[in-house]
């Protein structure tokens, strides 16, 4: 008993583009910003043929994901950073 059959698998994953900035200025304050997207509109999961058949139909459709988040950071002291983006601060030991 021989089996033959065309099996494949297709998928496409999403493309993104990340973009990001940071600045520090003179007076140890710094600023940051990143913006990103992710083409989820054209992410499809894995689907399985069998012998040209597929297994399971995906007709899920997503939207595509854009994300904004920006960042301050200011010395409290010679020794401590606070950043607005984290509830603690840093501290550099002396």
């Amino acid at each position: 008993m021989a089996w033959s059959a065309d099996i494949s698998v297709q998928r496409t994953s999403p493309q993104s583009v990340l973009v990001g900035v940071h600045h520090e200025f003179i007076n140890d304050h710094s600023f940051t910003v990143d913006v990103s997207w992710i083409d989820f509109s054209a992410f499809r999961l894995s689907e399985f043929y069998f012998d040209g058949n597929a297994l399971a139909e995906n007709d899920t459709n997503y939207d595509d994901v854009y994300a904004v988040s920006v960042s301050y950071t200011w010395p409290v002291s010679a020794r401590c950073f606070s950043r607005s983006a984290s509830p603690r601060g840093i501290c550099r030991a002396t």
